[in-house]
């Protein structure tokens, strides 16, 4: 079981990790966007390299954090709408493995697993994460 938010905050060194945390979400989109858009950039990115990856399964959508703060305020976020999720340290950085309670339309595919690691940490703060 993971901690409650104020317990990661008081676990990383008080309230104030930057901005004021956001509402918790009723839709995966209001966290992190038009996943379906960036779905549909990369499919056509690849298609332009000769990659055609029309009608295969996505095993996954990966969204990144650029600081600590961020990632915990959009875990906050993204916990209720998930029904599993498996946390833990991969090169030296939080990374969460969320199971979504809803799969995520990709147009036309689905996903339901997200893939959620931070791009950097503060010195220290990691070792006391787990």
């Amino acid at each position: 079981m993971l901690p409650s938010p104020a317990a990661e905050r008081q676990a990383f060194g008080g309230d104030d990790l930057g901005a004021d945390p956001m509402p918790i979400a009723q839709d995966i989109s209001q966290v992190l966007g038009d996943c379906s858009g960036f779905y549909l950039q990369q499919t056509r990115r690849l298609l332009n390299i000769g990659i055609d990856i029309d009608g295969l399964a996505i095993s996954h959508l990966a969204f990144r954090a650029e600081t600590l703060a961020e990632y915990l305020d959009i875990h906050r976020q993204l916990e209720p709408l998930c029904s599993a999720n498996v946390e833990n340290i991969w090169g030296g950085r939080p990374i969460s493995k969320l199971l979504l309670e809803k799969p995520l339309q990709l147009s036309p595919s689905a996903t339901t697993v997200l893939h959620f690691p931070t791009t950097q940490t503060e010195v220290g703060q990691v070792q006391n994460f787990l």
